[in-house]
């Protein structure tokens, strides 16, 4: 398990890192103290959790959560001073996954971890399925094509998921923004292009001539059966 810590005191990323390091000796840790870094950081590690200080240094954590759900859904624990009623609606409200307060105590935060990670394998419901000569399974966040079998972080799960239940149909913007974020907002379509195009890398031979996943310009996406 990859944690990544977005917190600018060292004394509590040194105190979570010791805890983890004790209770959970398989866990890693990565840290940053900004919160910018931090919004690239779960793009670039690709951790399976993260604990979000509110109070960094660059911006406002709700922010950087704010920022994450706009292209990921990795489970968010905020670990804050602040016990103020409003911040703790507006963190869930954002997709937060838990609110611990400081002091924290280690063992409860590292169960707190763990209970995050199991509702996300839990939410995994989907049937795996052969597509073609592709077999995609939603649960595991696989495929296998040509003799590759390629993992996909969530987000591309359920863009290729509405696909593929929609082929051949052009599937509108707004439907996979709502599929994927729950809603739509004024950014979704330059970040589904993101999205699309690092999921053509996976499947695509060639991601810039796709012969599988294609955009139909001003409208949607739609995906044709592999042979």
């Amino acid at each position: 398990m990859k944690l990544l810590v977005i917190e600018d005191d060292p004394k509590i990323v040194d105190s979570i890192s010791f805890a983890f390091q004790t209770g959970w000796p398989d866990s890693s840790i990565v840290s940053t103290d900004w919160g910018q870094e931090g919004i690239e950081m779960v793009e670039s590690e690709e951790p399976d959790a993260v604990i979000l200080d509110l109070g960094l240094p660059d911006m406002n954590g709700l922010d950087v959560l704010k920022n994450i759900r706009h292209f990921s859904d990795v489970p968010v624990l905020i670990l804050s001073v602040s016990a103020e009623e409003m911040t703790v609606v507006q963190a869930f409200g954002l997709g937060a996954g838990d609110y611990v307060y400081k002091p924290f105590r280690p063992l409860e935060l590292i169960a707190r971890i763990k209970r995050l990670l199991l509702q996300k394998v839990e939410t995994g419901s989907s049937t795996p399925l052969y597509w073609g000569s592709l077999f995609f399974d939603p649960v595991k966040r696989e495929i296998d094509y040509k003799n590759k079998k390629v993992e996909l972080r969530n987000i591309e799960c359920v863009i290729l998921e509405e696909l593929i239940k929609r082929s051949p149909d052009v599937v509108s913007y707004n439907i996979l923004a709502k599929a994927v974020w729950g809603d739509d907002y004024m950014s979704a379509t330059d970040c589904l292009k993101v999205h699309i195009y690092n999921l053509r890398k996976k499947i695509e031979l060639d991601p810039d001539k796709p012969k599988i996943i294609f955009n139909k310009s001003g409208t949607g996406y739609y995906a044709l059966m592999p042979e």
